[in-house]
């Protein structure tokens, strides 16, 4: 490595530390300074709290459960199918990953609100925001699993059916082979619900993670409210685990043809996958779809909730594209260095995704509210670093992911004939612009939407459309509601859209 190479290595790392890991170092250096009596009273929870994470984790545990279900079905019952239904469902997951939870719940909140119980008893309550926030998680676990079976040697599958039906070839062979799959699936949905808050509020429900955003905006005490979110963070870390065994082997793995396969054919259970496929691809369109037309007959309430959106989710926007564009600057080098030391690499990337998004907002408030030369407290680049500080590390494992498959002959071979800089600009660069373009467009479509963090760190006179969105939920499902909700899904739609355009023709 040249000494240009050095240069762009340790600016990339220093980049990616100040964007990740500068809340969490200041999240403990604010723990740090607590007298030790107030440590050990956060650090020891009551039994109301230990009641409540006991809570968040069951209800964590279910999303993850039932997601993985209906998603490892749709996927399977989709893999190698053209049929109508198999290319809606490879649709679906990519424009509903773009649905935040909270949106799914203005589509169920009516119907939550006329079952028996709404509100006295807290079953239904609980029953309810595991199906929406089950519904948020399917297209990742749904993406994950066919991901999987894509990348499964043919020849294997070809020869196994020889000697055996379908059934017996999906509970001998492709369950076992994915079990990984299905455990990184239903380890990411794990991971997100738990430091997710949105979704159980509006159903009148409580978590953990709404605790702690409870409790630091009534302290504005960064360190205690460290203390107190320590049992939700190992938690989080736990899921890490198995998602980190995926993606090793996953990225290690040469690319596999797409060989000609008949679809499983598997009697009864291909009807029970071909529900599960229906309920994934037509049931949050048809829902989401009824709750924005439930108030279409008001076109001047539309006009006017979106004239006064409007402000709102050009700062969203502009939020989001600052946050992708800058989170691929340092990707590109640590991309490389993760796939050389990726047991080492893969924690100090991935362990601020356990971060729940009240700590995220927390520690930046006590880093930027005080005398400091770069006035960022109070304006619009707070919410630029919550959503670099949760979403970075997602174009960083793209990048890796895609370099992991690349022919390094190519890169050795532009090395000899080109300067390392040339070599970069006109190979390296373009093979790697699918693999930028993807990690770019999932955090432009995730900071877009983004609300834990945002409800801390939102300056005063401006907000961003999920924060809108979420406190016009809170008094149902309205007519302003429905046309923020289709303002935001739009934009996130057409960005999804031009970017699925754009890796067809750079693939």
């Amino acid at each position: 490595m040249n000494r240009w190479g050095r240069l762009a290595t340790i600016l990339s790392f220093a980049l990616f530390l100040l964007i990740c890991w500068a809340p969490v170092a200041a999240l403990l250096a604010a723990a740090l300074s607590l007298p030790f009596s107030r440590m050990d009273a956060a650090w020891l929870p009551g039994s109301r709290r230990l009641f409540l994470l006991l809570e968040t984790l069951g209800y964590s545990a279910a999303v993850a459960s039932l997601a993985t279900l209906i998603g490892t079905a749709a996927a399977l019952y989709c893999w190698r199918r053209s049929q109508t239904l198999a290319r809606a469902a490879r649709m679906a997951a990519l424009l509903t990953a773009a649905i935040p939870p909270y949106l799914h719940a203005l589509a169920w909140l009516p119907v939550s609100a006329a079952l028996p119980g709404h509100g006295a008893g807290e079953l239904t309550g609980w029953l309810s925001a595991i199906w929406v926030q089950a519904l948020a998680m399917l297209p990742f676990c749904f993406g994950i699993v066919l991901f999987a079976l894509d990348d499964l040697d043919p020849r294997g599958i070809e020869a196994a059916r020889i000697c055996a039906t379908d059934l017996r070839l999906l509970v001998r062979i492709l369950l076992p082979l994915l079990r990984p799959a299905i455990m990184a699936a239903a380890s990411l949905a794990l991971l997100l619900t738990l430091a997710d808050h949105s979704v159980p509020s509006l159903f009148s429900r409580s978590t953990y993670a709404m605790e702690l955003f409870e409790e630091f905006s009534a302290s504005h005490n960064a360190g205690q409210t460290l203390i107190s979110a320590l049992p939700l963070m190992i938690l989080g870390l736990l899921p890490l685990v198995p998602l980190a065994r995926f993606w090793q082997k996953a990225a290690q793995r040469p690319s596999r043809s797409a060989a000609p396969l008949p679809p499983l054919q598997t009697g009864g259970i291909t009807a029970l996958l071909l529900f599960a496929s229906a309920v994934f691809v037509l049931l949050p369109a048809l829902a989401l779809s009824a709750a924005l037309a439930q108030h279409f007959d008001q076109p001047s309430l539309w006009l006017q909730a979106i004239a006064a959106g409007a402000p709102d989710l050009a700062t969203s926007a502009g939020v989001a594209a600052l946050a992708a564009i800058i989170a691929c600057l340092p990707a590109v080098v640590l991309s490389r260095a993760l796939i050389a030391h990726p047991r080492t690499l893969w924690w100090m990337v991935c362990t601020p995704l356990a971060m729940p998004s009240a700590l995220i907002g927390a520690a930046l408030i006590w880093i930027w509210n005080r005398d400091l030369p770069l006035p960022i407290y109070g304006t619009f680049w707070m919410l630029v670093l919550a959503a670099l500080a949760r979403f970075a590390p997602l174009t960083v494992l793209a990048l890796a992911a895609w370099r992991s498959r690349m022919d390094p002959a190519l890169l050795e071979a532009s090395r000899v004939y080109a300067s390392p800089a040339r070599a970069f600009a006109r190979v390296e660069l373009p093979l790697l612009a699918p693999a930028l373009l993807a990690g770019g467009m999932a955090v432009f479509v995730l900071s877009l939407a983004e609300l834990g963090a945002s409800l801390l760190v939102t300056p005063p006179g401006r907000g961003t459309i999920a924060l809108r969105i979420y406190n016009y939920l809170h008094y149902g499902a309205s007519a302003a509601v429905s046309a923020l909700a289709f303002c935001l899904m739009a934009t996130a739609a057409i960005v999804l859209l031009a970017a699925a355009l754009l890796w067809k023709r750079r693939a």
